[in-house]
Protein backbone atom coordinates (compact mmCIF):
# COMPACT_ATOMS: atom_id res chain seq x y z
CA UNK A 1 0.00 0.00 0.00
CA UNK A 2 2.48 2.06 1.18
CA UNK A 3 4.70 1.72 -2.02
CA UNK A 4 1.45 2.49 -4.50
CA UNK A 5 1.31 5.61 -2.20
CA UNK A 6 4.69 6.76 -2.94
CA UNK A 7 4.12 6.46 -6.96
CA UNK A 8 0.85 8.39 -6.39
CA UNK A 9 2.96 11.67 -5.00
CA UNK A 10 5.94 10.94 -7.59
CA UNK A 11 4.04 11.78 -10.54
CA UNK A 12 2.22 14.16 -9.50
CA UNK A 13 5.56 16.31 -8.94
CA UNK A 14 7.25 14.48 -11.89
CA UNK A 15 4.41 16.04 -14.11
CA UNK A 16 4.35 19.51 -12.25
CA UNK A 17 8.41 19.21 -13.03
CA UNK A 18 7.62 18.52 -17.29
CA UNK A 19 4.65 21.13 -17.30
CA UNK A 20 7.56 23.41 -15.84
CA UNK A 21 10.24 22.88 -18.24
CA UNK A 22 7.35 23.21 -20.93
CA UNK A 23 5.85 26.33 -20.06
CA UNK A 24 9.54 27.82 -20.01
CA UNK A 25 10.24 26.20 -23.40
CA UNK A 26 7.26 27.81 -24.94
CA UNK A 27 8.12 31.09 -23.52
CA UNK A 28 11.73 30.97 -25.17
CA UNK A 29 9.80 30.11 -28.26
CA UNK A 30 7.73 33.16 -28.03
CA UNK A 31 10.32 35.33 -27.16
CA UNK A 32 12.30 34.18 -30.35
CA UNK A 33 9.00 34.87 -32.62
CA UNK A 34 8.59 38.55 -31.02
CA UNK A 35 11.88 39.35 -31.91
CA UNK A 36 11.87 37.74 -35.34
CA UNK A 37 8.63 39.82 -35.64
CA UNK A 38 10.17 42.85 -34.81
CA UNK A 39 13.25 42.29 -36.84
CA UNK A 40 10.99 42.22 -39.95
CA UNK A 41 8.52 45.03 -38.99
CA UNK A 42 11.82 47.49 -38.32
CA UNK A 43 12.67 46.97 -41.65
CA UNK A 44 9.56 48.32 -43.22
CA UNK A 45 11.01 51.39 -43.44
CA UNK A 46 14.03 50.74 -44.93
CA UNK A 47 12.35 49.33 -47.67
CA UNK A 48 9.36 51.45 -48.45
CA UNK A 49 6.48 48.88 -47.34
CA UNK A 50 3.64 48.94 -45.41
CA UNK A 51 3.09 44.87 -45.52
CA UNK A 52 4.41 41.95 -45.80
CA UNK A 53 3.05 38.97 -46.98
CA UNK A 54 4.45 35.56 -46.06
CA UNK A 55 3.34 32.47 -47.85
CA UNK A 56 6.74 30.36 -47.82
CA UNK A 57 5.91 27.39 -45.31
CA UNK A 58 9.12 27.33 -43.82
CA UNK A 59 9.28 31.10 -43.52
CA UNK A 60 5.84 30.63 -41.74
CA UNK A 61 7.09 27.90 -39.60
CA UNK A 62 10.48 30.08 -38.30
CA UNK A 63 8.41 33.54 -37.83
CA UNK A 64 5.22 31.55 -35.79
CA UNK A 65 6.14 27.96 -35.43
CA UNK A 66 2.98 26.87 -36.73
CA UNK A 67 3.86 23.38 -39.09
CA UNK A 68 0.80 22.82 -40.97
CA UNK A 69 1.36 22.31 -44.67
CA UNK A 70 -1.74 25.38 -45.56
CA UNK A 71 -1.04 29.29 -44.22
CA UNK A 72 -0.03 32.40 -44.68
CA UNK A 73 0.99 35.51 -42.72
CA UNK A 74 0.21 39.30 -42.97
CA UNK A 75 2.32 41.18 -41.37
CA UNK A 76 1.39 45.16 -40.91
CA UNK A 77 2.99 48.17 -38.92
CA UNK A 78 -0.11 47.66 -36.63
CA UNK A 79 -1.30 44.22 -36.79
CA UNK A 80 -0.33 40.45 -37.70
CA UNK A 81 -2.54 38.26 -39.41
CA UNK A 82 -2.45 34.22 -39.32
CA UNK A 83 -4.49 33.14 -42.43
CA UNK A 84 -5.12 28.99 -42.38
CA UNK A 85 -8.32 26.73 -43.41
CA UNK A 86 -10.02 24.94 -40.61
CA UNK A 87 -8.02 21.85 -40.57
CA UNK A 88 -5.82 23.76 -38.51
CA UNK A 89 -7.72 25.67 -36.06
CA UNK A 90 -6.62 24.47 -32.68
CA UNK A 91 -2.95 24.51 -33.64
CA UNK A 92 -3.49 27.91 -35.12
CA UNK A 93 -5.10 28.81 -31.74
CA UNK A 94 -2.10 28.08 -29.42
CA UNK A 95 0.30 30.30 -32.08
CA UNK A 96 0.08 33.75 -31.74
CA UNK A 97 1.62 36.69 -33.44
Amino acid sequence: MERCGLKLRIVPKLTLILLLVMSIFIVIANLKQMTRLKKIKDSFAAIGADSFLVKSLPNIRYISGFSGSAANILLTKDKNFFITDFRYKTQSSERSL
